[in-house]
């Protein structure tokens, strides 16, 4: 999912010009392995893995975004995922009610 902010005014010398930051929000594991094309990924580690490798894709995605876009300023990532792993990782109870009853929407 992306999202563009608002332009801003950033001064260059005399001149005005619109500066346009794309954002991309950051998806988040699945609850359980196994599901919808995921079953490559370890069952042992799972939301870890899965939460690295979205990390990962969203920086290539980033980089390769600002390497074809002039008109962009800057390609941000609000890390959603990195969030949702933290929760799993030390308030595994509140992470549980991240999910809906299918266990792969949030809640």
């Amino acid at each position: 999912t992306a999202t563009t902010a608002p332009p801003t005014q950033i001064q260059q010398g005399q001149e005005q010009q619109q500066a346009t930051i794309l954002i991309l929000l950051q998806t988040f594991s699945y609850k359980i392995p196994q599901m919808r094309g995921t079953q490559d990924l370890p069952a042992i580690g799972y939301v870890e893995t899965f939460s690295e490798l979205l990390r990962e894709g969203y920086e290539e995605y980033r980089s390769a975004i600002l390497a074809s876009n002039d008109a962009l300023q800057d390609v941000r990532i609000a890390p959603v995922g990195q969030a949702v792993l933290h929760l799993y990782l030390h308030d595994p109870d509140l992470w549980e009610q991240l999910y809906s009853w299918d266990d792969f929407h949030p809640s």
